[in-house]
């Protein structure tokens, strides 16, 4: 069964981010299926975070960015 967590907060930066992806990295290396969906492509923080990640050699969970029309028709994919 699929588990949908949101970070969620209208005021910018309160960790929102942060939280996420601390919580998403802590899911995957525990050997969970974890995708992070960052729906902010203004900022797209999620996304940078794990990019610089990865070019460390990291293992994290994948982070995509989906905003407005395309989250609720991609998310499924």
């Amino acid at each position: 069964m699929a588990h949908v967590v949101s970070v969620v907060a209208l005021k910018g930066g309160v960790g929102k981010s942060t939280i996420a992806l601390n919580l998403a990295a802590t899911l995957h290396r525990a050997g969970h299926r974890v995708l992070v969906v960052d729906a902010d492509p203004g900022q797209a923080s999620c996304v940078e975070w794990a990019r610089i990640g990865a070019e460390a050699g990291h293992d994290g969970p994948p982070v995509v960015a989906l905003e407005g029309a395309r989250l609720r028709r991609d998310l499924d994919r």
